[in-house]
């Protein structure tokens, strides 16, 4: 991991890619997915567009369909080694806004499919 990847790009539309994702647990006991998202195209090529989240409890569940739809997965009925994997290296396009008070970003909006 390069410091480029460390630093959060400016507030923007980007293309970029699942870079990585962790997975960890909320506090009511739900598998958490924790997604690094690189930017691929443009000025800030390389850089850290932002962390996001979703779990896979009931209050999570629309987001991460939207999430594995937006990257054009099928969202699986439960979290497995092979979903996980499915999303590493995806590309979609994403709007991202700091975080009021903190030197990280947020993704904003819906998330959309690159078209190839």
């Amino acid at each position: 991991m390069t410091i480029q990847e460390l630093t959060t790009c400016p507030a923007g539309h980007y293309l970029v890619r699942v870079d990585d994702v962790q997975e960890s647990t909320t506090p009511l006991g739900d598998v958490r997915w924790s997604l690094r998202l690189i930017v691929v195209r443009g000025r800030q090529i390389g850089r850290l567009a932002a962390w996001t989240h979703f779990d896979w409890g009931a209050p999570g569940r629309a987001r991460a369909r939207e999430i594995f739809r937006s990257l054009g997965l099928h969202t699986p009925p439960r979290p497995s080694e092979e979903a996980r994997k499915s999303m590493l290296g995806k590309h979609v396009f994403v709007d991202v806004a700091p975080i009021d008070g903190e030197k990280r970003n947020r993704v904003v909006g819906d998330w959309r499919l690159l078209r190839k």
